[in-house]
């Protein structure tokens, strides 16, 4: 029996390859064949997943964070030394977890530093394809300051701006000016929900996520007006990811990148047919409703329901607003001590008894001739 093991990171206690291993280590039924396969959905992670099937090393260079701070030891890329082939993280420069020793509002923060890291990386390796792992950001800001860094210039009544663009300035700018030569690669961005930049408040956006953000219900209220406005700036991009990465997905469009789900690219690279799974266990910290919008538990059970095979999932927690149709089991973690705050020590060991129960869950339910 072959049992793929593809979790996502579970943000905040362990990363996807962790989680694999604690799962794996509890699959304890005699001739199963557990297969790791750690995931990534376009957010943190993603360039280190896509690295794994490229056969790509780990480089650093000098690098910023929203809040235009340099990042100690820099920000950490992969390439490919042959074929000149590089893979980053959004994250990695304009992550949330690099404000947390100052949250407050995003409307405070850029991602300039994005694009004076693509400029970089262009400059010192010549890449043939850019990977770019959208989600995971701290901005909401429409990916205004990466293409400001890239060399587009923008203007508010005749004056040019030369500070680092800030959602703040939206409504005053008039004018966006494309760069005379950008010489980019080929880019193929990997976002993890497909949105659009701004939708009335019932629907999802890239204001769906900006509370997570620091995003107060006023600052959501100007952002819906204010990124309507900078989108009036640029002609509509024909892209259904815009809205992905705090609107960052807007400005890769903008440059010609190919927007896709990250989790089905990492998906395929994977070829999973080729390792023929007959039980598929996945996994992340936060199972819900945005589950289905492109993250790594949704796409793994589209890949399972495609193929009748059984999908078992599990969560950190598990929200009722989970359409769990297509699972045959969903597990919460929170359900197995220890219980209280958090840590990664905690969250290994309800993983654990997760695991243990998925496992029984297995010898119970598919058929021992498969084994």
């Amino acid at each position: 029996m072959n049992i793929l093991i593809a979790p996502d990171k579970f943000k905040g206690t362990l990363s996807a390859l962790e989680a694999s291993q604690i799962i794996a280590a509890e699959i304890k039924i005699p001739g199963a064949n557990p297969i790791l396969l750690p995931m990534a959905d376009g957010g943190e992670g993603t360039a280190r997943a896509v690295a794994s099937h490229l056969s790509m090393e780990r480089r650093t260079l000098p690098a910023s964070d929203p809040l235009m701070r340099p990042i100690p030891g820099g920000a950490s890329y992969y390439i490919n030394p042959a074929s000149r082939e590089v893979a980053i993280d959004s994250s990695t420069v304009i992550g949330l977890g690099l404000v947390s020793d100052i949250p407050g509002s995003p409307l405070r923060r850029t991602s300039f530093p994005l694009g004076r890291f693509i400029s970089d990386i262009m400059a010192t390796e010549s890449p043939s394809l850019l990977y770019i792992g959208v989600g995971g950001t701290a901005t909401t800001d429409a990916g205004a300051g990466m293409l400001q860094a890239l060399g587009y210039k923008f203007f508010s009544g005749g004056r040019m701006i030369t500070e680092p663009i800030l959602p703040t300035m939206f409504p005053h700018i008039d004018r966006a000016v494309p760069p005379a030569h950008l010489d980019l690669p080929p880019i193929k961005a990997l976002a993890d929900v497909s949105v659009p930049l701004t939708a009335p408040s019932s629907s999802p956006s890239s204001l769906t996520f900006a509370s997570q953000k620091g995003a107060t219900p006023a600052d959501i209220d100007y952002l819906r007006s204010a990124l309507g406005h900078w989108a009036s700036l640029f002609k509509p991009t024909g892209s259904n990811f815009d809205g992905a990465g705090g609107g960052l997905g807007h400005a890769l469009a903008i440059l010609g990148a190919r927007l896709t789900y990250g989790a089905r690219e990492i998906l395929a690279m994977s070829h999973p047919d080729t390792l023929s799974p007959d039980v598929v266990i996945t996994g992340e910290g936060s199972v819900d409703e945005q589950t289905s919008l492109g993250k790594v538990v949704g796409t793994m059970a589209d890949y399972c329901d495609s193929r009748h095979i059984p999908c078992i999932i599990i969560g950190g927690r598990i929200s009722l607003d989970f359409n769990s149709a297509k699972v045959a089991l969903a597990i919460s973690t929170q359900q197995y001590p220890p219980h209280g705050c958090l840590n990664s020590s905690k969250a290994k060991s309800r993983l654990t008894a997760a695991s243990r129960d998925a496992c029984e869950w297995i010898k119970q339910n598919v058929q021992l001739s498969s084994i």
